[in-house]
């Protein structure tokens, strides 16, 4: 696994990854999200897995489900299975993510500024 994965809006950097039990496919990652200044993910959603996120630093927006919030360092969200999201950086943003069942082909994506 890549520790630095670039995206079009920034990048990502995988701080750790783990399985949880023996028997199980898909680890649990551990990675920072960079986004750069007015540029955002994708709205999206998963399957399988759910996501914590904690802001460590900058100013964004974050949507989970219908509502969006405006986000600063040290607020937690977590997004569940099936729920749509999405993270808008107001200045440049750094977002601690944690993730379970991580599966990189778990993403729907319901609309995506960079046409992926």
């Amino acid at each position: 696994m890549t520790n630095y994965i670039e995206k079009p809006w920034g990048y990502e950097q995988v701080l750790s990854s783990r399985y949880v039990d023996i028997d199980d496919e898909d680890p649990v990652i551990v990675k920072n999200l960079v986004l750069f200044e007015s540029h955002g993910t994708s709205l999206q959603y998963h399957v399988k897995r759910s996501e914590i996120w904690k802001v460590l630093s900058g100013k964004c927006r974050i949507q989970v489900g219908d509502s969006i919030n405006t986000a600063f360092p040290g607020t937690v969200w977590e997004i569940p299975r099936l729920v749509k999201h999405r993270i808008t950086a107001i200045t440049d943003t750094v977002i601690e993510e944690t993730s379970d069942k991580y599966d990189e082909k778990d993403i729907t994506r319901l609309e995506d500024p960079y046409g992926r």
